[in-house]
């Protein structure tokens, strides 16, 4: 693929595995001609894995620069199967070039006498998981990530784990194992620990499949504030179980953006029955071409789990509402900014206060 991406067909490689090769520390050194590919491949695509390797190329390509070792033109480079979305954020935030084996690259060198730039997207995943995939974030297994994010900095028995979210001792172990697979965390002693919490939150939004129920309709409100007030103070009189979440709750905690629609969860589970006579005494209209509102019957109860009075209304869990934006419009990417800051100075602060 680098030979013909490059332009390169009648070279021929000098490729040297480590541990012979000249660049101690990383897996091949691949000579092309006037480049020098510094190559870290990792078996998954799990970003702790993605993050490690990046960093390794990062650090020996600096070095070879620094040292003037080579006079060819250095590019740190991962590969891996398959490339994720946050495995591409990774890359490009370390500044490093990736490629998969899947046929799909972003390559780019800073040498000002060789500059290369290659883009392939759009290839399918060569290499998926046999059998149904298990997802750890599908519905009640959201539960083991979403408690171990609320709990930062305390280490979990995984009985302990499997009461505090009232799910099974047996599902809870497979579950850890399945996030344990991904590098997302360890298990010693059968305690849970070194959770890995930014890679952890941001493999729970990737791998979300939002399979809750959607109830899409329009109430007349001047701004998002008073709509999202409106909803909830309907649903506190009518004793309905809520909580804001997407964009209006991403302004209760942050002011990062202004707002116009609502997100919110309402009931414990499918069969819990809305109130629609009183919703329809506020305006709202199901039949819009025009949507402000989303009422969303939760695939799961536990997105409750950590609910915050904010702004005057109740707000599912930073964690939960970072997941959720990925399905929002409007400013979903500016919040989501934001929310992530805020997130992990929370991990931070209260990891800190347990340790």
């Amino acid at each position: 693929m680098l030979i013909e991406w490059l332009g390169l067909r009648e070279s021929q490689p000098t490729v040297i595995i480590y541990p012979r090769s000249e660049v101690e520390g990383v897996d091949l050194s691949i000579v092309l001609e006037q480049f020098l590919f510094l190559v870290e491949a990792r078996k998954t695509n799990a970003a702790p894995s993605v993050h490690s390797a990046a960093e390794l190329v990062k650090k020996y390509a600096s070095l070879q620069r620094d040292e003037g070792n080579t006079k060819q033109c250095v590019i740190p480079l991962v590969v891996v199967p398959f490339m994720t979305d946050s495995g591409k954020e990774i890359c490009e935030k370390a500044g490093v070039s990736w490629l998969d084996l899947s046929g799909n690259a972003y390559m780019q060198s800073r040498c000002p006498e060789n500059r290369v730039f290659v883009h392939v997207e759009g290839k399918p995943n060569r290499f998926p998981r046999r059998g149904r995939p298990k997802n750890p974030f599908d519905g009640k297994a959201a539960r083991i990530a979403r408690h171990l994010l609320l709990h930062p900095g305390t280490s979990w028995s995984q009985i302990d784990l499997a009461k505090a979210t009232n799910v099974d001792p047996g599902y809870t172990s497979r579950v850890v194992r399945r996030l344990i697979d991904l590098d997302l965390l360890t298990r010693d002693d059968d305690k849970v620990q070194n959770v890995r919490w930014d890679f952890l939150l941001r493999a729970w939004r990737e791998a979300n499949s939002f399979k809750h129920s959607v109830v899409e309709g329009h109430v007349p409100a001047r701004s998002g504030e008073e709509l999202v007030h409106r909803l909830a103070e309907l649903f506190q009189a009518t004793d309905t179980k809520h909580a804001v979440t997407g964009l209006a709750a991403a302004w209760a905690y942050t002011h990062a953006a202004s707002f116009r629609s609502a997100s919110i969860y309402v009931g414990g589970s499918p069969r819990e029955q809305l109130p629609f006579d009183e919703l329809s005494e506020i305006g709202f209209r199901r039949e819009t071409r025009a949507p402000n509102t989303r009422l969303l019957i939760p695939d799961d109860a536990g997105v409750f789990d950590g609910i915050r009075l904010e702004e005057g209304f109740w707000c599912v869990s930073v964690p939960q509402v970072f997941v959720d934006l990925e399905h929002e419009g409007e400013r979903a990417e500016e919040f989501s900014e934001a929310i992530y800051s805020l997130a992990i100075e929370q991990f931070e602060r209260r990891g800190d206060d347990r340790a």
